[in-house]
């Protein structure tokens, strides 16, 4: 009797050793992936800060500016894919105060729009950035002032002025 107790003993304490070592190797691979996503968030975040600070009047990029335009109630009638303006509607507003595509939407009411994490794909970053700049706009009581950086090669915008 003595012997049987013995041994489920030693069973319970070595599957308690099992569950314990499984329990410690599952911990060290979600510490490491939430250092992985940190690293590349921090980052990111650099990458888009670094970005910021060459665009608006970077002395290398003489022909790049910025500017703020002011969206009120409704449409704002433009397309982005990633942060960069794809699409602008005819006789919309963005068409109205002279976005053009090409331009880059830089902040958010002084939100910065931060670069994607480096791992992330193209199609990825640009899926991530078009959401967040969705989800602070719909956040935002209008007015919304909106940052673009002014492509000097983009193209007129939908009503044919130069913008």
């Amino acid at each position: 009797m003595k012997s049987s107790w013995l041994s489920k003993a030693a069973s319970m304490a070595q599957a308690a050793q099992e569950a314990a070592k499984e329990a410690a190797e599952k911990a060290a691979k979600e510490a490491a992936k939430l250092q992985k996503e940190a690293t590349a968030a921090a980052s990111g975040w650099a990458q888009g800060a670094e970005w910021l600070l060459q665009v608006p009047g970077d002395a290398g990029d003489a022909g790049d500016a910025s500017r703020d335009l002011r969206f009120e109630e409704g449409p704002l009638g433009f397309e982005l894919e990633g942060a960069r303006v794809v699409a602008i509607e005819a006789e919309g507003q963005a068409d109205r105060l002279g976005l053009r595509i090409g331009d880059r939407l830089l902040a958010v009411d002084d939100d910065v729009i931060p670069a994607p994490p480096p791992e992330d794909s193209p199609a990825e970053a640009d899926l991530r950035v078009k959401r967040l700049i969705r989800k602070w706009i719909k956040n935002k009581p209008r007015p919304v002032s909106l940052r673009f950086s002014i492509d000097q090669g983009s193209v007129p915008n939908a009503s044919g002025s130069p913008g």
